[in-house]
């Protein structure tokens, strides 16, 4: 195992040079029992997951030894981070391993205390570390995160108002109009959400959600030009292609940028602003349908066309490229 490891750090660096935390008194780092082999660990991890019935969610470096997670560091960065200082890597990665021990360092009113610690925090550090759990957006750019996941959310919601025709229909034509309304919602099972793993592997988190902002603008916009049910389920298909996508990489987006103390209410954000977006749409279109007056209700034009009634509801469907273009925006 140690072989292994060792291939994967740069040369001046070896395994059994790697300095061990000694156990002292004090805010100390908890102690850990060093793995003998690869399987031994691995099969550790396991039981202890399976054995997790509370779903409590750990840290992933909490249970690595000071050589495993060193290996791991400087393989890591040889793979994603080249233009990263391998060093500020680690220490930064020894930190996060023992977060809430450090966090207690930082808060200490003791000079000395984690003076045993591998990571001697500086007081700038010390500063950052308490303001990541007591101050909300202590993040550089997570206020615009928030805000631009809180834009998709509204977007989502806002897009999922259905239409509805208040004047009695044939049993043909109320089953063509669900199936216009359900298309976004079977075409975002079906399609848009396995999308989103290529998707976001090509383009990033952020490129994703693009994408999918484009195809809901795109969508919304022609469909305030479709005439026939085939049309409108069509075009409210590429829109739940897009409503997938986006309901995958957003969330986690939110809680890939949050800190750990912050992450659970990064992520409510994305459903509290999913049902305004829905309350808004049942907002539009009680003021579309108010719009309309009993004198200007036209004929039924027969077979696969709408009436005069979804010609001026289309604008309900044509409505979301707002929020969509904000999005953009944000993005």
């Amino acid at each position: 195992m140690q072989r292994q490891f060792s291939a994967s750090l740069p040369a001046a660096v070896s395994v059994s040079s790697i300095r061990r935390p000694s156990n002292t008194t004090g805010i100390e780092l908890p102690d850990r029992t060093s793995v003998s082999t690869g399987y031994t660990r691995f099969n550790a991890q396991l039981s202890r997951r399976r054995h997790n019935n509370q779903a409590v969610v750990v840290n992933p470096l909490s249970h690595l030894t000071d050589e495993e997670l060193v290996a791991d560091v400087y393989r890591f960065q040889a793979h994603y981070l080249e233009s990263v200082n391998p060093e500020d890597l680690l220490r930064a990665a020894r930190v996060a391993k023992d977060v809430r021990t450090y966090d207690e360092v930082a808060r200490s009113e003791d000079p000395n205390a984690g003076s045993r610690l591998p990571v001697i925090l500086e007081p700038k550090e010390k500063e950052a570390l308490k303001a990541e759990k007591d101050v909300l957006f202590s993040e550089r750019g997570m206020f615009i995160v928030i805000l631009t996941v809180s834009l998709a959310a509204f977007l989502q919601g806002f897009v999922q108002q259905p239409r509805r025709d208040q004047q009695p229909k044939p049993p043909a034509a109320v089953w063509r109009l669900g199936a216009a309304n359900a298309s976004p919602f079977l075409s975002a099972a079906v399609f848009g959400c396995f999308a989103s793993l290529p998707i976001n592997d090509l383009v990033g988190r952020r490129g994703a959600m693009a994408v999918a902002a484009v195809l809901i603008f795109g969508s919304s916009l022609a469909s305030t030009w479709c005439r026939t049910w085939g049309s409108l389920f069509g075009v409210r298909a590429i829109n739940g292609i897009g409503m997938g996508i986006k309901a995958v990489s957003t969330p986690i987006l939110a809680s890939e940028t949050a800190v750990g103390f912050w992450r659970g209410s990064s992520i409510l954000a994305w459903q509290l602003w999913v049902s305004f977006g829905i309350f808004m749409g049942f907002v539009f279109n009680l003021i579309f349908n108010a719009a309309i007056g009993p004198g200007e209700q036209g004929p039924d034009e027969g077979g696969d066309r709408f009436s005069h009634e979804y010609k001026v509801l289309g604008l309900i469907l044509g409505s979301p490229c707002v929020p969509a273009l904000f999005l953009l925006a944000g993005l």
